[in-house]
């Protein structure tokens, strides 16, 4: 060991034991790969965590992540050990020992949890840490759970994220249930699927009927509805993004106003998003949306107008966008080009695709709708310039659509240029005038509009015929 490590020892002397000074052949290849490792020892009395790190990290760092897994800290001592020529900063805190049977069989969760926290591969402060110890829960299932908060936020303005939380933290035993119903429903490995079932929803009903609040009892309900209503999921893929569709006849209920029929959802520590669908035969755009607390309400009011246009092109609206979390000026072309990237693959995982007029699911989804190919998307605020990476990836993995499925691109139509939407729009209108026997691309009409003359819609349609006469418009 060096002096200042020999120094360090002396002081620590009286609290370190041996244990704390000894590195074995395993903990230090972990640490060659990983950078952090995190070694729980459990006895009657105690429970020590032990952070080994090849760089010092700061308590500020540390102390938040075990107060989310409603860990106790008694006290905490920082030294350095002299390991192979390797300097190693270690963290020793010593804890209240709580239950150690569940203790004992989250261990190896928990100590995953916390390496991959500090080292910021997941998000580095999550109440539902606690369930990792209560509930024995995987960083995957804690991210899942973070996914089904996330959308019912969104979904229910008037229900707050850390309300959600709270519920869901509070009675663990039930998320637990929640989370082992999304399993039994969705695992390609699960056999007697509808048995199981029938017993999980049984059990789920009457927990909730004890469930005191009113408050409470409405969140769980919701969850569970939610669950009831997911139609697919990639979660079983084991991809970082978890998406899920639902269909909406069986979740719209619990919501207010007018609603897709189908909805996806795609979730990732670092950005998350939906698309909205009024049918399986539906076309809209993708959004890089700012509104990270209400970005579905912009979304379903985007959707909502693009049902009203697209009434005489295709049968139905749909609208699709997504949050980045991180400050925009943090964002570069690259970073939003794989944040898309994989929004468009996760979307992509809850549809179907069609080989020679035959429709080809992945046998690892599980389905609960209809058959359902038909799915595009165009650009949209944000996107313009993403339709070529979003074809690039239907044709990638053999979307039958190829770079049809994206409008747009290099190979495609620049409607915007073209004017392509206002001229559908005067195309529309057409009848009306020849009833009138007027001409408006040789006779002079007058003009009131919505619109700017630089928006694509409204400006493109007023250049359309020097015959319009702009008396006025209501821009934004």
């Amino acid at each position: 060991m060096s002096e200042t490590s020999s120094q360090m020892n002396a002081i620590c002397s009286q609290i370190l034991t041996r244990n704390d000074l000894q590195v074995d052949h395993l903990l230090l290849q972990q640490l060659l790969e990983q950078d952090i490792v995190t070694r729980i020892m459990l006895d009657d009395n105690h429970t020590v965590v032990r952070i080994y790190s090849k760089e010092q990290i700061y308590l500020s760092d540390i102390t938040p992540i075990l107060y989310d897994f409603d860990f106790v800290i008694i006290d905490e001592v920082t030294y350095i050990i002299e390991e192979n020529g390797k300097t190693i900063h270690v963290c020793r805190f010593n804890l209240t020992s709580g239950d150690t049977k569940k203790l004992t069989q989250a261990k190896n969760n928990i100590e995953s949890v916390i390496s991959d926290a500090l080292l910021g591969r997941i998000f580095s402060q999550c109440r539902i840490f606690s369930l990792v110890y209560l509930q024995n829960l995987s960083i995957r299932q804690v991210t899942l759970l973070r996914a089904i908060i996330e959308y019912i936020n969104q979904a229910v303005p008037s229900i707050n994220y850390e309300t959600i939380l709270q519920t869901l933290t509070t009675y663990d035993e039930l998320s637990h249930l929640f989370l082992h119903y999304f399993s039994t429903k969705f695992d390609p490995k699960i056999e007697a699927r509808k048995k199981k079932l029938e017993e999980l929803e049984l059990l789920i009903e009457e927990a909730i009927k004890t469930v005191p609040k009113i408050m409470d009892d409405r969140i769980l309900k919701l969850t569970y509805a939610l669950l009831r209503a997911l139609s697919r999921t990639n979660y079983f893929l084991n991809k970082e993004t978890i998406s899920f569709k639902i269909d909406m006849i069986r979740f719209s209920e619990n919501l207010k106003g007018m609603q897709p029929r189908i909805e996806s959802f795609v979730y990732h520590p670092d950005f998350s998003g939906l698309h909205l669908r009024m049918s399986r035969i539906s076309r809209g755009g993708l959004r890089w949306s700012e509104r990270h607390d209400d970005y579905r309400a912009e979304i379903k009011s985007l959707m909502i107008t693009q049902e009203g246009k697209n009434s005489i092109i295709i049968p139905d609206g749909a609208k699709g966008g997504f949050v980045i979390n991180k400050d925009k000026s943090e964002i570069s072309k690259a970073y939003f080009s794989e944040v898309y990237s994989a929004f468009i693959n996760a979307l992509l995982d809850l549809v179907d695709n069609r080989k020679e007029n035959v429709i080809v699911r992945d046998k690892r989804i599980i389905a609960y709708d209809d058959d359902d190919a038909y799915f595009v998307v165009a650009a949209d605020k944000g996107t313009a310039s993403m339709s070529d990476v979003a074809n690039a990836i239907a044709i990638d993995r053999g979307f039958w659509l190829k770079d049809a499925f994206a409008s747009g691109g290099s190979r495609g139509y620049g409607h915007k240029e073209l004017g392509i939407t206002a001229k559908g729009s005067l195309i529309s209108t057409e009848r009306f005038f020849i009833e009138k026997e007027i001409d408006f691309t040789k006779e002079s009409i007058t003009v009131v509009g919505i619109g700017s003359m630089n928006g694509d819609v409204f400006g493109n349609g007023m250049l359309a015929s020097k015959e319009f006469k702009l008396l006025g418009a209501l821009s934004h």
